[in-house]
């Protein structure tokens, strides 16, 4: 049974955040519509936090605010969702779908970080089947919302 549920990627958070950035609008308004729980419960992971600070830091320079309006989403009233987090076995879960995706690629574009896969995994763990992400490559796994 697939429960009703959102995981947010890096990307969405990153939307949210950076007003340059190229989905900011898209991510505003999907922000909206996730707000009215018409698509359930919301979930993340402990390395979207480490992804997301890390681009966010590199693409605004450190820009304070924006770092705290991210940490705000993350940790603070805004809090967006629930934090998963990759353990052990998930790691090597992970680790076999990684593989088969990866293995003998026919195209760079194709390629698939361990990071994604693994939000693959927790959304699957968790019977997850919709992710709020501007990666199409989520697509074979996820029902990307956009």
């Amino acid at each position: 049974m697939i429960l009703m549920g959102v995981f947010l990627d890096t990307n969405f958070y990153l939307s949210l955040v950076h007003p340059k950035d190229s989905n900011a609008k898209r991510g505003g308004e999907l922000l909206q519509e996730l707000s009215t729980c018409i698509h359930g419960l919301l979930y993340t992971s402990n390395l979207v936090i480490a992804e997301a600070s890390t681009l966010t830091a590199a693409r605004t320079k450190g820009n304070s605010v924006i770092l705290q309006d991210l940490e705000d989403l993350f940790f603070g009233e805004s809090n967006l969702a629930e934090i998963l987090t990759v353990t052990g076995d998930i790691e090597r879960e992970t680790w076999k779908l990684f593989i088969q995706v990866n293995t003998n690629l026919r195209s760079k574009e194709k390629l698939m970080s361990f990071i994604d896969i693994s939000h693959v995994i927790l959304a699957q763990r968790h019977q997850v089947a919709k992710i709020a992400s501007f990666d199409d490559h989520f697509d074979r796994f996820l029902t990307r919302l956009f």
